[in-house]
This record gives structure tokens, C-alpha cells and sequence, in this order.
């Protein structure tokens, strides 16, 4: 058995059964959907259920450590840098497609041609994303969705709050 596949195994050992399923079924007949990844491993309820455990499971480090693992050894999938590297060449105008072109007899042939602007900045986009250069500003709601009202606080209250003495 090789090092790879053992630690996989490891990883998968230390899940439940429905974690299990669960971790397979997400990336394979899930085909990325997290409440259908629930559904399939046998998770009860219906999909409102299903929704929050494939959140849950989206967030428990034992389970993104096998999905991490299953994309390492996929050889078809990309890696980070793969992704980061293509989308550059894109953004640099280093890509080519071909696209349809006739000729002046109006002659169809078809010949490689830079991403188009729309491409470019699209690709500049996804790399700012990756690199965490947005931030999303969420405004804060209550429990029954309404807009929450957020009150300044003195500083020596925040202190009490987080349980912190002064000097």
C-alpha cells in the first residue's frame, strides 16, 4: 500500500460512517452539491436538513482532510497553482482560443486569437478572489432576518465584554 492511499485510509478512519459516505459522495455523484452529498449518505430529515448538515460537513477539518486528499490524488484535477497560473495567462493576453474565422474569399478556417478584454478582467477578477483581495460586506440581521441594529460601544465596555482588565 502506498504512502498516499494509507493516509488517505487514515483520514477516512477517523470519520463516521455517514461522514464517510458522505466525504465520497460530494465530490463524485453529488457532483459538488452539499445537501445532495447529505441526501446520498443517508443523512434523515429532508432538504432543509440535509443543507445545514452539508454546511456542517463543509466545515469540520477531518472532512475537508479527505476531500483535500481525494483531489491530490486525482490527477485530473487542478491544483491552486494550476489554476492561479492559467488564469495569468489569461489575464495576460497568453492564452489563446481558436475562434471561427472566414478569410477574404469568405473562406471558414479557424485561427488562435488572445482572450478578449471581457476575458481578461474576468480572469484578473477570479485572481483577486483567490488571493482574498475582496472583501464581502454582510449587513448584520437577527434572528428572523430583519436588519439588525448595530450600536457603537465604549471602549471600556468592550473590555468588560471580552472579560479583559484594564492595565
Amino acid at each position: 500500500m502506498s504512502q498516499e492511499s494509507e493516509s488517505l485510509e487514515l483520514k477516512l478512519a477517523a470519520l463516521t460512517e455517514k461522514q464517510r459516505r458522505w466525504a465520497q459522495a460530494y465530490p463524485g455523484e453529488a457532483k459538488g452539491n452539499a445537501t445532495r452529498a447529505s441526501e446520498i449518505a443517508g443523512y434523515e430529515g429532508g432538504p432543509g436538513v440535509w443543507a445545514v448538515q452539508g454546511y456542517e460537513n463543509l466545515r469540520n477539518p477531518k472532512i475537508l482532510a479527505v476531500l483535500a486528499a481525494f483531489l491530490e490524488g486525482d490527477p485530473l484535477t487542478a491544483s491552486r497553482i494550476e489554476h492561479q497560473h492559467f488564469l495569468t495567462r489569461v489575464m495576460r493576453g497568453e492564452e489563446k482560443e481558436m475562434r471561427f474565422v472566414r478569410d477574404e474569399d469568405g473562406n471558414p478556417s479557424f485561427e488562435p486569437c488572445p482572450p478578449s478584454l471581457r476575458d481578461r478582467l474576468a480572469a484578473q477578477d477570479q485572481l483577486a478572489k483567490l488571493a482574498g483581495y475582496h472583501v464581502q460586506k454582510v449587513a448584520p440581521t437577527n434572528a428572523a432576518g430583519e436588519d439588525a441594529e448595530v450600536k457603537a460601544m465604549p471602549w471600556s465596555d468592550l473590555m468588560v465584554a471580552a472579560n479583559v482588565k484594564a492595565g
